[in-house]
């Protein structure tokens, strides 16, 4: 059978049907590989030097039993305890890998934060924090990319969201009054380009990488540009954008070739345009909507996540689901309840 014909039956079958459908992949999907492969293949991945101490570097150890399935090891020099997970995401929490790893399936499938705790079996709370331990993660991992060669850059808005805060935490005020469903006064939208709106500065080169980050409140500026590309330039870059002004300042300061499209003319018959950012622009909007409006201090990491979907998509489900569990177990970082609730908007 064709895949013209798989996704003609596809689109002819209901609702329940097509939940059916998707615990029936989620079981294919989790059937072509354990969790005793994902944890030799993190093993691998955070001993490829040998064992070692995470307190002193010290490759002197000897095993120590087992935790919770985990086998444990000892330093022989500072008698520190550890496993392969221990300062990753991974250390301060009793969820079993099988867990992890099913979670993991759940969002590269898109599912929300309710749907991946039914499946999952955690609480909505857990489910979230889940998602931003992982999200978190892969934000640290692809916050060192860089482009190079013919690299077209734009910027795009979405609205300033406080969603998730209340009147009755003690730990963030609202710095305006909570808009009820569009209705009343404080619901009015500002024309055009405003504060209200967060600017994420992006560039794509002919290559496929990707760079977006939120720079600022309303309209960027030459110094937000030169900023955000501070380090992820490669050498002989030609920045392709329009003709909005603060562009022409970062060609001195960003030592680039400047492209400018000007506004309303079509460039097809040139290398110089910005189809690639637009594109890229629009498939971020209809991801975006399925998640009822994202709360700005987390944008960082839904960009993360949106980038990572993008960088693997020609890789099979399988192989992106495996690298996102395997990435985040073995990155040594602490990310705590606290560190995920108590933050704040960052712009780059």
């Amino acid at each position: 059978m064709q895949k013209t014909d798989i996704k003609a039956i596809v689109k002819n079958l209901n609702k329940e049907e097509l939940k059916d459908l998707i615990s029936l992949a989620q079981g294919v999907l989790s059937g072509l590989f354990s969790s005793d492969e994902i944890k030799d293949n993190i093993k691998e991945s955070r001993f490829s030097k040998g064992y070692e101490c995470p307190k002193c570097q010290c490759k002197d150890v000897n095993k120590n039993g087992k935790s919770n399935g985990r086998q444990r090891y000892i330093c022989k020099r500072c008698r520190c305890t550890f496993d392969e997970f221990t300062l990753s995401p991974f250390s301060s929490t009793k969820l079993g890998l099988d867990k992890w790893l099913k979670y993991c399936e759940l969002m590269i499938l898109g599912l929300s934060i309710r749907q991946c705790a039914e499946e999952v079996g955690v609480c909505v709370k857990t489910s979230f924090y889940m998602r931003h331990r992982i999200l978190d993660v892969i934000n640290i991992s692809l916050k060192n990319d860089t482009v190079e060669g013919i690299v077209e850059v734009d910027e795009v808005f979405i609205r300033e969201s406080y969603k998730g805060n209340h009147s009755k935490s003690t730990t963030f005020e609202m710095p305006r009054a909570p808009r009820k469903r569009g209705k009343g006064k404080n619901d009015k939208k500002k024309r055009g380009i405003s504060n209200d709106q967060i600017c994420i500065e992006t560039a794509i080169d002919r290559k496929g990488n990707i760079l977006m980050g939120a720079v600022s409140n309303g309209r960027i500026t030459t110094n937000d540009i030169v900023e955000f590309f501070d380090g992820k330039l490669g050498k002989d870059i030609t920045f392709c954008v329009d003709s909005h002004k603060s562009y022409i300042g970062v060609k001195k300061d960003l030592n680039v070739e400047l492209k400018q499209v000007p506004r309303g003319k079509s460039m097809l018959d040139s290398v110089y345009h910005l189809q690639h950012v637009n594109s890229l622009h629009s498939a971020f909007k209809r991801w975006l909507m399925p998640f009822n409006g994202v709360s700005s201090k987390y944008i960082s990491n839904y960009l993360a996540w949106f980038k990572f979907l993008q960088l693997s998509k020609k890789n099979k489900k399988t192989d992106r689901i495996k690298d996102m569990l395997v990435n985040v177990a073995t990155k040594e970082t602490c990310i705590t309840i606290n560190t995920i609730r108590n933050r704040y908007v960052e712009l780059v």
